[in-house]
């Protein structure tokens, strides 16, 4: 009635009583959207007879006044207050549809998004994102909404955020610029990683941080696919696959380990992630760090390394025993200084097995060829994908059946034979796709593209696929043979 009144009597002219702001800062609207009233919702918008005005610095005086928190009418929103109503989604799109910014923070830092997410409204935050997902703003503890989603576990919002489309960054004042966005199916970034999923928060942590430290194995798997560099160290040494042992998530720790050639970082505490992983005695992960290229007598600080940390007095030692297969196969040295002599005297005894099972390793061949199994069980995993060309030789390798002879590196020989064939079925794909991008240029020497690919991990090369869209030719093979992402 006070709307329609004031509109009879003043043609062409907004209620002023709608801009009015109490001692809080909130408008009527935000009174409104706060106690779930939307049919008072759609009278208020509709009651705005100049047609989405904007001041001086762009802001839309109505749907994006800011009270004295800083919180819009959409921040209001996105807190659910009213969940039980079922309407919340359809408030928040009306907003929305008035031209509400959703790069608008409060005080703390958070725009309407960072909110709903916090807030466990999924539905909401699907609302918002569909409208704006490329909102890369931080709050004050330096958290993106990516941080917030991988830390509250809403993976069809990291999905969202992670997939292709136009980064808008948008500053304080509500000024927007567009980059255009490379086209693409799946999660491709169009900005820089540091733009989204390589952000630090204040304590150093990123989005794989957040989602390992709460046990998200699937947005681990989505991040990890989006290129996000699974080596950064928060303030206190930390890699995402530290706090994936601090927390015990033994399957994204194995995930984790996908990483070659860099799980050697240490913490504030001088342990890498093998130290964590032979302390929890995870053999699965142990296996992998160790042909990943973690050295198994790295010190912390107080001097301990992985295989000490592995070997208990009395108990399994299942772990302790993989470690020293491992240092036997690849003959390392051992310091036996500040050792018990008893754990010295298993220690050894264990080695002095593994050396006469190495023995007749190098003496017994595959198929009769001149290919023993210690070549498998040792050399490099590109020269074992050499040896799987061969249908014969990978039938006979993928079938098996080394326990009965290798009982202490049967685990190895399976592990480096199903590595090497992932890297076989990638490596075709990974070549065609290199022809198409260097053939534009003169004739590259020799053997050089072959070159390029030896340097280049399992998840590069997938990466690699990735980037111009192709799929995997065998993929029930290429899963058969463990593989980690998809």
């Amino acid at each position: 009635m006070m709307l329609a009144a004031w509109s009879s009597s003043h043609l062409g002219a907004t209620h002023p009583l709608l801009e009015l702001q109490d001692i809080t800062g909130d408008t009527a609207l935000h009174v409104a959207v706060k106690h779930g009233h939307l049919e008072v919702v759609e009278m208020l918008l509709a009651a705005r007879t100049d047609v989405n005005p904007r001041d001086a610095n762009g802001r839309k005086p109505l749907v994006d006044i800011q009270n004295k928190n800083g919180r819009t009418a959409l921040h209001k929103a996105a807190f659910g207050y009213h969940a039980e109503h079922g309407y919340l989604t359809e408030m928040v799109a009306m907003l929305l549809a008035a031209g509400a910014n959703t790069h608008l923070q409060d005080k703390w830092g958070y725009t309407a998004l960072h909110i709903a997410i916090r807030s466990s409204k999924e539905e909401i935050a699907e609302v918002i994102c569909d409208a704006d997902d490329r909102n890369i703003l931080r709050n004050n503890d330096g958290h993106t909404v990516l941080h917030f989603a991988a830390k509250f576990g809403m993976q069809t919002i990291a999905r969202k955020l992670l997939s292709s489309g136009p980064l808008r960054k948008t500053h304080r004042s509500g000024k927007e610029s567009t980059s255009n966005a490379a086209e693409g199916e799946g999660i491709a970034l169009s900005a820089s990683k540091k733009d989204l999923v390589d952000v630090r928060d204040r304590y150093g942590m990123t989005a794989l941080h957040m989602a390992a430290q709460r046990g998200f194995t699937k947005i681990v798997e989505l991040l990890l696919a989006a290129g996000t560099d699974p080596l950064l160290q928060t303030k206190e040494g930390k890699t995402a696959l530290h706090v994936a042992f601090d927390l015990h998530w033994e399957d994204i720790a194995e995930l984790l380990c996908g990483v070659e050639n860099g799980n050697h970082l240490q913490d504030q505490n001088g342990r890498t992630a093998l130290h964590y992983a032979a302390s929890r005695k995870y053999k699965g992960t142990v296996r992998n760090l160790l042909f990943n290229g973690e050295h198994p007598h790295t010190t912390d600080t107080v001097g301990s390394s992985p295989l000490q940390l592995a070997f208990v007095d009395k108990g399994d030692n299942s772990v302790a025993e993989m470690i020293i297969s491992f240092i036997a196969l690849k003959d390392i040295s051992v310091d036996w200084k500040g050792w018990k002599a008893p754990a010295v005297e298993i220690c050894k005894k264990r080695m002095e097995e593994c050396f006469s099972e190495i023995r007749r390793m190098k003496e017994t061949k595959v198929l009769s060829r001149n290919i023993t199994y210690y070549d498998v069980a040792a050399r490099h995993v590109g020269k074992v994908a050499d040896y799987l060309e061969s249908r014969e030789f990978r039938d006979a390798l993928l079938g098996g059946g080394f326990a009965r002879d290798f009982p202490n590196y049967a685990d190895f020989i399976d592990f480096k034979v199903k590595k090497a064939e992932r890297r076989r079925i990638l490596r075709a794909p990974c070549l065609k796709c290199f022809v198409t991008l260097f053939g534009s240029l003169p004739p590259l020497p020799g053997t050089i593209l072959y070159d390029i690919l030896a340097y280049l991990s399992e998840r590069d090369m997938q990466n690699v696929l990735a980037a111009f869209n192709c799929d995997v030719p065998d993929r029930r093979a290429f899963e058969a043979s463990g593989a980690v992402l998809s």
